[in-house]
């Protein structure tokens, strides 16, 4: 009897220890886990506000009319972001640009930045010294990214020595213009710019948009088109092949996929599908060896009556007459 009671007085503390650790462990895990949902909603509530602050950003531009819509002005097509802290200097460039340009000002690089992604500027003009971000690596930023890196940037900056112009160039800089400059000096730029854009989209449209000639803003531009038309070759006859598959295939957004298309080629991406499927169409065409209904199915169109209407559109003749 003594034994049985020496050992029931043993296994109890041990009952009561191991609970004890059970409770502390399970306590110890809770704790844990409220820390960890803590912390993602932290990062949840960090999100949220960084995307308030950037739509709050775009509304205020839209309220103090500085951000123009697509609607203000039809004849005048092309958007340029302005960046300078100096009121009187981006009052001038405004006043001087505004009769051909849309125009957008910020006074730093936080706000060009955000700008950039969101609006897709023909064109940036930014000083080198600004609030935030300076110009030459707000420019640096732009070009890393896939999203950004077709945007041409032109720096004005009062640094006339040889190693800072070295390195606005170097940042991917399009142009480096020193002040104090000619207004006449800076639109021919402008217009310098813009002119080689119009004759790559001519190139990529109406030549090969791969060729190895194409003068692309950025190396990135010229390596996202090639990915664009690797896939296009390879889903040329599938007439189901969308913009969503194309972005899915690139790992792009439709957002992205839009601007970098409607920017290198001039034409949106469903346009530009469109594209290249007929020409590839016509060269086979040339070639004589099959019949209009086979090369409308070999490009991805199902229906022959279709493809002529639109290769005629594309060329201003039938394809029963190539």
């Amino acid at each position: 009897m003594n034994d049985v009671f020496t050992y029931t007085a043993a296994v109890i503390p041990m009952a009561i220890h191991w609970d004890t650790v059970t409770v502390i462990i399970a306590g110890t895990v809770i704790v844990l886990l409220m820390a960890f949902i803590a912390i993602l909603q932290r990062k949840r509530l960090t999100a949220e506000n960084a995307l308030r602050s950037k739509e709050e950003l775009i509304q205020q531009l839209l309220e103090t009319k500085q951000l123009p819509s697509a609607q203000n002005d039809s004849s005048k097509s092309d958007l340029i972001l302005l960046v300078d802290e100096d009121k009187e200097m981006s009052d001038m460039l405004e006043m001087e640009l505004s009769s051909e340009y849309r125009i957008i000002r910020v006074s730093n690089g936080n706000e060009a930045l955000t700008l950039a992604q969101e609006v897709n500027p023909d064109i940036i003009i930014s000083d080198v010294v600004i609030p935030g971000i300076q110009g030459d690596e707000l420019c640096r930023i732009l070009k890393s990214s896939v999203a950004t890196s077709h945007i041409p940037v032109i720096l004005l900056t009062a640094k006339s020595a040889r190693e800072a112009i070295v390195h606005g160039l170097e940042a991917g800089a399009s142009d480096y213009i020193i002040k104090p400059f000619d207004m006449l000096v800076l639109k021919a730029r402008i217009r310098n710019i813009l002119n080689r854009r119009d004759s790559l989209r001519k190139d990529i449209l109406h030549v090969d948009p791969q060729s190895e000639e194409g003068d692309y803003a950025s190396q990135m531009d010229k390596e996202f088109l090639n990915k664009v038309m690797n896939v296009l070759n390879a889903e040329l006859a599938n007439s189901e092949f969308s913009v969503d598959d194309l972005c899915r295939r690139l790992g792009v957004s439709r957002t992205v996929l839009y601007n970098k298309i409607k920017t290198l080629t001039g034409q949106s991406p469903n346009d530009f599908i469109k594209v290249v499927r007929l020409n590839k169409a016509k060269e086979i065409l040339e070639t004589r060896k099959y019949m209009i209904s086979e090369v409308a199915d070999m490009v991805g169109f199902s229906d022959p009556k279709y493809f002529s209407v639109c290769y005629k559109k594309q060329f201003g003749i039938s394809p029963s007459k190539v």
